[in-house]
């Protein structure tokens, strides 16, 4: 909603698989009044093109990317108010949300448009690894100020 509420014009779309979560979205909507069309959709089965009859020139996503293994090194406040399926992958297939990712993007990306995900640190290599040989080029991986990996940028050609 932060991006929706700074660029003026921004028609965004918002979907999500927990109703709980999308209610939240559907007040910050009103809250920001940004041009966001909330609904609830499964990224391993997106039916959104039935919603988003255009192309669109960004995908944002922070989807689940905590491998179990990973759980001791969470923050309370993190795990103690997230659900689990909004944290956590299967550890034998961590990038399966970013596989989906991909090919939401090869559906509705304009040419030259832009994905952005929030990724797991350890696995900015893998994330350049899966997206390369694909329809995306220039795939960088971006540090947050303190120089910690927190998102993978890539553009369709």
């Amino acid at each position: 909603m932060a991006l929706a509420s700074e660029v003026n014009d921004l028609k965004g779309y918002a979907f999500d698989l927990h109703p709980g979560t999308l209610e939240i979205a559907k007040k910050n909507i009103q809250q920001h009044q940004v041009k966001v069309t909330p609904f609830i959709d499964d990224i391993h089965q997106f039916s959104g093109t039935d919603i988003i009859d255009e192309k669109v020139g960004m995908l944002i996503s922070n989807p689940p990317y905590v491998r179990p293994s990973e759980k001791p090194l969470m923050r309370n406040n993190v795990t103690k108010y997230e659900p689990k399926e909004a944290l956590y992958v299967p550890e034998e297939d961590p990038l399966v949300f970013y596989k989906s990712l991909m090919e939401i993007a090869e559906q509705k990306l304009v040419s030259g448009g832009f994905a952005l995900f929030e990724i797991n640190e350890a696995l900015g290599q893998e994330m350049i690894k899966l997206y390369t040989n694909s329809q995306f080029t220039d795939l960088n991986i971006i540090t947050d100020m303190k120089g910690k990996v927190r998102i993978f940028q890539c553009r369709k050609t």
